[in-house]
């Protein structure tokens, strides 16, 4: 395999892993979309474990904001700031509150991890 279709390779196992793919899945994925060498590939220690991990924090990712949605606050938190507040402000104080949210669940899986 040549370096190029290495680069090419990991990037697009990357990009797939972003949206949550296991390795195995990528897998998968590449070898039908014609690398043959994936399993090859993915199979390398350093290369699994990214993979891997980026999986995990893009699972966790969206479980937050799948939280953050389905949230009562999310409605509430509007409502009451709106009137004090202009638009931007509150879809500011919004951004900052989804942020602390998601330090507190990655504080939390590091701590039950």
């Amino acid at each position: 395999m040549r370096r190029d279709e290495r680069i090419a390779d990991l990037k697009m196992a990357r990009e797939l892993a972003g949206r949550g793919h296991r390795p195995q899945r990528i897998e998968a994925l590449l070898s039908a979309n014609g690398y043959p060498e994936a399993a090859e590939f993915i199979d390398q220690p350093h290369i699994h474990h990214e993979l891997r991990d980026i999986a995990l924090r893009a699972g966790r990712r969206e479980e937050t904001e799948s939280a953050i949605r389905e949230s009562p606050l999310r409605k509430s938190i509007p409502e009451l700031v709106a009137p004090l507040l202009g638009l931007d402000q509150v879809q500011s104080l919004f951004i900052v509150i989804v942020n602390i949210v998601k330090e507190l669940r990655a504080i939390d899986h590091a701590v039950h991890t």
